[in-house]
């Protein structure tokens, strides 16, 4: 998957506040990552065009 952004000058900032919109804090950040779910994906899809953020194949 590729992530493309168009605000390239701002990534740093935008991708940070994309991350603590979409992120789920977790007890143990040693533990493996959990498979993504139906809802985590559809959260992602919807806040990415906020920040400028588009998924391309």
């Amino acid at each position: 998957m590729s992530i493309k952004s168009p605000r390239s000058g701002r990534t740093g900032a935008c991708i940070e506040k994309f991350f603590a919109e979409i992120g789920v804090p977790v007890d143990d950040p040693e533990a493996s990552s959990r498979p993504a779910t139906p809802e985590a994906i559809e959260r992602v899809l919807a806040a990415a065009p906020k920040y400028g953020i588009e998924f391309i194949a």
